[in-house]
């Protein structure tokens, strides 16, 4: 939230967020062959007309957004999949684990210095938390999921 909460002056969800959503659904069914060239031109006309006249911040960051991910999507970086994989327990929890110890420090550090200090030490609690509750809740979860069989219909 900290990058678009520097692009737009809207703290409200959806017309700050829709647009990127968006974006990225029209990008991903490009990309998993539901839908084809012409009828993504044809989207993207529709949509760029709308951000153009509502959210012209929204736009400019789409259009400088799709083309990085569409060129770089294949570069792999060492360490990225791991973060992917803690993701979902670091969106859980970050608000438990490092917000609280940033906020609890918080009142004894006044230095510039020993602030970033701080927020780092909150993001490395916030990243161990979620690494652990990975390894104990998510990844046992997943194990036992692939035991139940799935009914269709």
């Amino acid at each position: 939230m900290l990058i678009p909460g520097l692009v737009f002056e809207s703290n409200a969800f959806l017309p700050v967020w829709m647009p990127l959503f968006l974006a990225g659904i029209l990008y991903d069914l490009f990309q998993s062959g539901k839908i084809r060239s012409p009828q993504l031109l044809v989207w993207l006309v529709i949509f760029s007309a709308f951000l153009l006249y509502g959210n012209p911040k929204a736009f400019v960051v789409i259009v400088l957004a799709l083309p990085l991910i569409h060129f770089l999507g294949h570069v792999r970086l060492p360490g990225l999949h791991q973060a992917g994989i803690i993701s979902y327990s670091l969106y859980l929890f970050h608000g438990l684990s490092g917000a609280v110890v940033i906020n609890v420090l918080s009142h004894h550090v006044s230095t510039p210095v020993e602030k970033i200090a701080l927020v780092g030490l909150g993001v490395g609690v916030a990243l161990g938390f979620a690494y652990v509750t990975y390894r104990i809740i998510e990844l046992p979860a997943h194990r036992l999921a692939r035991t139940i069989p799935m009914r269709v219909g």
